[in-house]
């Protein structure tokens, strides 16, 4: 819950207590240059690029496209990778928040994997990182995985994947000792808090779709990404 002590309307007042990033994406993203992202893609036809708005929930939508290439893939992150732009420790509440949509769900002829949280690698699971994955070949849930040192394995929920908008938000609480994980606002229906393994170390806000059987493009659209911090202990300034 947000701290009312602070003065909610002074600007100063709410990033001493608040670290906070957020895009409903409704700048133009072109020939990949999606600032403040180091977005980028891989193979023949693989692209991220805005689209139009087609309601007013969804304002700022931009498309990962895997390309025709069998291994296409799309990826964002808040800075580049070899500076990562966020340290997961205990001195605060971790709110991570995005909102997705599959064109296609994966399947045996073109499969592919998504990651979305905090992450530090576009290729393969983190080394340091807390994040949501559908990869068909393990299951056609939701599953959720935190990373340390390279350790941490993927445990599956009981929310399937679907083609439908989905909002997907964890919590890493204030001692950076457990996370709690939400599709569309509510608990995951099993499986939906880790307490072991949370990393604490710099990693990125980011996600990624990745290829890897098929030569048809597959997309997953973005509405929003986003990370709110509450400060344990305010900053001084």
């Amino acid at each position: 819950m947000p701290d009312f002590s602070i003065d909610s309307y002074n600007p100063i007042d709410i990033k001493r207590k608040w670290i906070t990033f957020f895009t409903d994406f409704v700048h133009p993203s072109e020939s990949n240059n999606l600032i403040p992202f180091d977005d980028s893609v891989s193979g023949t036809g693989a692209a991220i690029t805005s689209i139009a708005s087609t309601s007013g929930t969804e304002m700022g939508v931009i498309n990962f496209t895997t390309g025709t290439t069998a291994t296409g893939r799309a990826t964002i992150t808040v800075g580049a990778l070899n500076m990562n732009t966020f340290y997961i420790d205990g001195s605060g509440q971790t709110t991570f928040v995005t909102k997705v949509k599959f064109s296609n769900l994966s399947d045996g002829t073109n499969t592919y994997t998504f990651r979305a949280g905090l992450i530090d690698s576009v290729s393969a699971e983190s080394t340091e990182g807390v994040y949501f994955i559908y990869d068909s070949t393990s299951s056609a849930n939701w599953r959720i995985i935190a990373r340390s040192g390279g350790t941490g394995s993927a445990v599956s929920s009981g929310n399937a994947v679907d083609t439908n908008w989905n909002t997907l938000k964890f919590v890493i609480n204030a001692a950076g000792t457990s996370v709690s994980f939400y599709l569309n606002g509510s608990l995951l229906t099993t499986n939906n808090t880790i307490s072991s393994g949370i990393p604490s170390n710099d990693t990125s806000i980011g996600a990624f779709i990745s290829k890897s059987v098929g030569t048809t493009a597959r997309v997953v659209q973005m509405d929003f990404i986003g990370m709110f911090k509450e400060l344990t202990t305010q900053r001084l300034f």
